[in-house]
């Protein structure tokens, strides 16, 4: 009998119509919910490109409010963080009444990390384990200190047009003022990832674009949605410009583990290291994947999905693991 696991739907969390993508080969393996980055970057249409992931646990990729298909059905809707936490807490709630599942385990990415590591930390009862990837840990700090590496690069090569499209962001960047921290955010990234400070190697061989046009579900909106609603994402982005992992306990109650792309240049992999060798867990796990950067899941997908599949086997709930 084929049980094999393939739903994408619309399901109504917290008062909205919001997309899921439901992915594994039967019930019985351990149910993750990922959480992307961004904040925007969905995943639901794009979820087949994890289809190796689907082999050992059920996968439910969430297009958070304000991306994805989530924003197609809504695209004037402005989400808050307190609004995406109520949704997720939403989300977790129909997903272990569906699955029959105690606890669900978390695998969140860049901006993901960032609700990914409240809920844990304020949710456990409901949570397997987390994985981490890309982890944010100080958005003033992480930002400024790669600034300040790219400028020191660009002094280097005497790069003057760099140096000036640098100097408009403002020496103290990423600032806080927030009224327009979206836009600083996100000409900055651009920057590092035209200067190849965002270091992606992926074994896919498609850009997001591509990616999307090769969805097995794709439609035209899928290509456009993002431009549609980047500004609603106002508030989400205020919430990050002044986000730090240490506002937090550090004393987290379940499995941690964070997967590292070693040239991750988005968030300086040593402060990423740094938080980890800060936190305590009744079971933590740090593993750096050479030649990967800040999307480590496809730089390396083998290597990262290694490293996924052996912490969760080595967690308390192993016995549950196909």
């Amino acid at each position: 009998m084929d049980n094999t696991i393939n739903e994408n739907k619309y399901i109504r969390l917290n008062g909205i119509e919001q997309f899921i993508s439901i992915n594994g080969k039967n019930s019985e393996q351990p149910l993750i919910i990922f959480l992307h980055g961004g904040p925007g970057a969905a995943y639901g249409t794009r979820s087949y490109i994890f289809k190796e992931w689907f082999k050992h646990f059920n996968v439910v990729f969430w297009d958070q409010p304000g991306a994805g298909r989530t924003a197609i059905k809504n695209p004037d809707f402005i989400p808050t963080f307190e609004y995406i936490i109520d949704s997720l807490k939403s989300l977790i709630e129909y997903l272990k009444r569906k699955f029959n599942k105690g606890k669900i385990g978390i695998i969140a990415r860049s901006w993901g990390t960032v609700p990914g590591l409240y809920y844990v930390n304020h949710f456990p009862k409901d949570i397997l384990f987390y994985c981490g990837t890309g982890q944010l840990i100080d958005t003033q700090k992480d930002e400024h200190v790669v600034y300040q590496e790219l400028h020191k690069r660009l002094l280097k090569e005497k790069n003057a047009e760099g140096l000036k499209k640098l100097s408009e962001l403002g020496k103290d960047y990423p600032g806080k003022n927030l009224s327009n921290i979206r836009e600083k955010l996100d000409k900055f990234h651009q920057y590092i990832e035209d200067y190849g400070m965002f270091f992606e190697n992926s074994n896919s061989g498609m850009s997001k674009k591509e990616e999307l046009l090769n969805s097995p579900i794709y439609i035209p909106e899928d290509l456009t949605i993002q431009k549609r609603v980047s500004s609603n994402q106002d508030e989400i982005f205020k919430f990050l410009g002044m986000f730090s992992a240490y506002n937090y306990s550090l004393n987290y109650r379940i499995p941690f583990c964070l997967i590292l792309g070693q040239k991750d240049w988005v968030v300086p992999v040593q402060h990423q290291i740094n938080f980890f060798n800060d936190i305590s867990a009744p079971k933590k796990e740090l593993v750096l994947l050479e030649n990967a950067g800040h999307k480590a899941m496809t730089d390396q997908p083998k290597e990262f999905l290694k490293a996924l599949i052996n912490f969760i086997q080595s967690t308390h709930e192993a016995d549950s693991f196909n």
